[in-house]
Protein backbone atom coordinates (compact mmCIF):
# COMPACT_ATOMS: atom_id res chain seq x y z
CA UNK A 1 0.00 0.00 0.00
CA UNK A 2 1.33 3.42 -1.26
CA UNK A 3 0.90 5.46 2.11
CA UNK A 4 1.25 9.18 -0.12
CA UNK A 5 -1.28 7.99 -2.51
CA UNK A 6 -3.47 11.05 -2.52
CA UNK A 7 -0.47 13.36 -3.40
CA UNK A 8 0.66 11.61 -5.82
CA UNK A 9 -2.72 11.59 -7.94
CA UNK A 10 -2.82 15.39 -6.95
CA UNK A 11 0.54 15.64 -8.35
CA UNK A 12 0.07 13.62 -11.09
CA UNK A 13 -3.78 15.22 -12.34
CA UNK A 14 -2.34 18.65 -12.27
CA UNK A 15 0.72 17.83 -14.35
CA UNK A 16 -1.46 15.99 -16.92
CA UNK A 17 -3.89 18.84 -16.67
CA UNK A 18 -0.94 21.75 -17.16
CA UNK A 19 0.57 19.91 -19.97
CA UNK A 20 -2.64 20.02 -22.24
CA UNK A 21 -3.66 23.54 -21.47
CA UNK A 22 -0.40 25.77 -21.52
CA UNK A 23 1.10 26.55 -25.09
CA UNK A 24 4.88 26.41 -24.79
CA UNK A 25 6.17 25.48 -27.97
CA UNK A 26 9.98 23.15 -28.19
CA UNK A 27 11.40 20.82 -29.94
CA UNK A 28 12.43 17.49 -28.76
CA UNK A 29 16.31 18.57 -28.36
CA UNK A 30 15.00 21.14 -25.53
CA UNK A 31 14.44 18.37 -23.22
CA UNK A 32 17.64 16.87 -23.75
CA UNK A 33 19.21 20.52 -22.73
CA UNK A 34 17.16 20.85 -19.98
CA UNK A 35 18.05 18.12 -18.11
CA UNK A 36 21.75 19.18 -18.58
CA UNK A 37 21.14 22.38 -17.80
CA UNK A 38 18.22 22.82 -14.97
CA UNK A 39 19.05 24.37 -11.78
CA UNK A 40 17.79 22.07 -8.73
CA UNK A 41 15.73 24.11 -5.97
CA UNK A 42 13.55 22.13 -3.65
CA UNK A 43 10.85 23.95 -2.26
CA UNK A 44 11.53 24.28 1.13
CA UNK A 45 7.85 24.71 2.73
CA UNK A 46 4.65 24.46 0.98
CA UNK A 47 4.52 22.28 -2.58
CA UNK A 48 3.57 24.80 -5.12
CA UNK A 49 2.46 23.58 -8.41
CA UNK A 50 3.45 25.51 -11.57
CA UNK A 51 2.47 25.80 -15.25
CA UNK A 52 5.16 24.39 -18.16
CA UNK A 53 5.56 28.48 -19.22
CA UNK A 54 5.96 29.49 -15.54
CA UNK A 55 8.59 27.09 -14.91
CA UNK A 56 10.70 27.86 -17.88
CA UNK A 57 10.66 31.61 -17.50
CA UNK A 58 11.92 30.80 -13.88
CA UNK A 59 14.64 28.70 -15.15
CA UNK A 60 15.54 31.06 -17.66
CA UNK A 61 15.79 33.91 -14.44
CA UNK A 62 18.51 31.52 -12.42
CA UNK A 63 15.48 30.49 -10.23
CA UNK A 64 15.19 26.71 -11.63
CA UNK A 65 12.29 24.55 -9.58
CA UNK A 66 11.81 21.58 -7.98
CA UNK A 67 11.30 18.14 -9.43
CA UNK A 68 7.42 18.68 -10.34
CA UNK A 69 7.83 22.21 -11.87
CA UNK A 70 10.84 19.83 -13.92
CA UNK A 71 8.41 17.00 -15.16
CA UNK A 72 5.78 19.51 -15.65
CA UNK A 73 7.87 21.21 -18.61
CA UNK A 74 9.34 18.32 -19.91
CA UNK A 75 5.92 16.58 -20.07
CA UNK A 76 4.43 19.09 -22.14
CA UNK A 77 7.20 19.02 -24.29
CA UNK A 78 7.12 15.94 -25.15
CA UNK A 79 2.92 16.22 -25.40
CA UNK A 80 3.69 19.30 -27.77
CA UNK A 81 5.76 16.59 -29.93
CA UNK A 82 3.32 14.03 -29.72
CA UNK A 83 5.22 11.80 -28.06
CA UNK A 84 4.25 9.33 -25.17
CA UNK A 85 5.46 10.27 -21.78
CA UNK A 86 4.91 8.99 -18.40
CA UNK A 87 5.52 10.27 -14.67
CA UNK A 88 7.29 8.60 -12.25
CA UNK A 89 7.67 8.35 -8.49
CA UNK A 90 9.76 6.51 -6.91
CA UNK A 91 8.60 4.65 -3.68
CA UNK A 92 10.92 4.29 -0.32
CA UNK A 93 8.89 2.75 3.16
CA UNK A 94 5.73 2.26 0.37
CA UNK A 95 5.86 6.63 0.02
CA UNK A 96 7.14 8.49 -2.80
CA UNK A 97 9.60 11.45 -2.18
CA UNK A 98 10.10 12.18 -6.28
CA UNK A 99 8.95 12.67 -9.36
CA UNK A 100 10.83 12.57 -12.68
CA UNK A 101 9.49 11.72 -16.56
CA UNK A 102 10.24 9.33 -19.06
CA UNK A 103 9.67 9.93 -22.68
CA UNK A 104 9.13 7.24 -25.29
CA UNK A 105 11.41 7.61 -27.79
CA UNK A 106 12.93 5.57 -30.92
CA UNK A 107 11.26 2.66 -29.01
CA UNK A 108 12.10 2.96 -25.90
CA UNK A 109 11.60 4.76 -22.48
CA UNK A 110 13.96 7.04 -22.47
CA UNK A 111 14.94 8.69 -18.24
CA UNK A 112 14.60 12.65 -18.10
CA UNK A 113 15.64 12.68 -14.86
CA UNK A 114 17.32 15.85 -13.66
CA UNK A 115 17.68 14.33 -9.92
CA UNK A 116 19.54 10.65 -9.83
CA UNK A 117 21.51 10.77 -12.69
CA UNK A 118 23.00 6.85 -12.30
CA UNK A 119 22.11 3.57 -12.05
CA UNK A 120 18.03 3.52 -10.92
CA UNK A 121 17.81 0.66 -8.16
CA UNK A 122 14.26 1.74 -6.78
CA UNK A 123 10.91 0.69 -6.99
CA UNK A 124 8.96 3.34 -8.78
CA UNK A 125 5.00 3.76 -9.34
CA UNK A 126 4.94 4.82 -12.98
CA UNK A 127 2.09 6.32 -14.64
CA UNK A 128 1.76 6.49 -18.16
CA UNK A 129 -0.13 8.84 -20.13
CA UNK A 130 -1.05 7.94 -23.62
CA UNK A 131 -2.68 11.01 -25.89
CA UNK A 132 -3.89 11.68 -29.12
CA UNK A 133 -3.74 15.82 -28.68
CA UNK A 134 -6.89 16.44 -26.49
CA UNK A 135 -7.89 16.06 -23.11
CA UNK A 136 -10.83 13.76 -24.14
CA UNK A 137 -8.72 10.70 -24.90
CA UNK A 138 -6.82 10.35 -22.03
CA UNK A 139 -5.93 7.30 -20.38
CA UNK A 140 -3.82 6.14 -17.58
CA UNK A 141 -2.60 3.10 -16.71
CA UNK A 142 -0.53 2.89 -13.38
CA UNK A 143 2.24 0.16 -13.54
CA UNK A 144 4.44 -1.08 -10.87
Amino acid sequence: MIRNIKKITRIASYIILAVQRDKLEFGISKMFDLKKTWIKRPEKFKEILRMPTEVYYNGLNGMGGDCDDYTTLISRIAYHNKLKFRLCFPLKNNTAYHVYPEVYINKKWVDLDAWNKGNKKFKALKIDTFHTGHLGDKKVKIHL
